[in-house]
């Protein structure tokens, strides 16, 4: 019985506790970041896309684009750069490893 034990205990050691490995997500930019994904859905008009008030270009109509930030509370903002004079905003919360969608149009 001790044997068994030795050799068992001995394999934890060299193998260690696949209970405590950490797997990596692959939605995971970085740790303590997720991903914002922002899409225009319009057929036409393309958005000038604000994150916290900062720009951070343009998006134009039918595409997908996707921006890695601090997990937090966070606001996105789509104004409209053609066909229009609308202005969208929105409180987004980013948790860390974890991708968030919004749709702007």
């Amino acid at each position: 019985m001790k044997a068994i034990t030795l050799m068992t205990l001995g394999l934890f050691i060299i193998f260690g506790d696949s209970c405590t490995m950490d797997k990596k997500d692959d939605n995971c930019p970085r740790p303590g970041y997720g991903v914002l994904k922002v899409s225009n859905t319009s057929a036409n008009t393309a958005q000038k896309i604000l994150i916290d008030g900062t720009n951070y270009g343009s998006l134009d109509p039918s595409k997908t684009v996707s921006y890695s930030l601090p997990a937090g509370v966070h606001t996105l903002q789509s104004v409209s750069l053609t066909g229009g004079s609308m202005s969208n905003q929105d409180t987004v919360i980013i948790a860390a490893c974890k991708t968030e969608a919004r749709d702007c149009r």
